[in-house]
């Protein structure tokens, strides 16, 4: 998996739950970012810099305190 300089899309600049065509344009971006990279996926992160998912999955990694 490769961290994708692509950005998810904020939930005020484009709900999710629209389904428009566009919501999805930055997500094949970063797939195609990674299988250029020699990856088979990309990690897509938010405008603050937190996983936010995969452009074709759902992922699920513990979450540990880290204090």
């Amino acid at each position: 998996m490769k961290t994708s300089s692509w950005k998810r899309h904020e939930h005020n600049t484009m709900p999710p739950s629209s389904k428009t065509t566009g919501n999805y344009v930055n997500s094949s971006l970063a797939k195609v970012e990674a299988l250029k990279a020699g990856y088979d996926e990309a990690i897509m992160l938010n405008q603050a810099g937190l996983v936010s998912g995969a452009p074709v999955r759902t992922s699920s990694w513990p979450v540990t305190d880290a204090s």
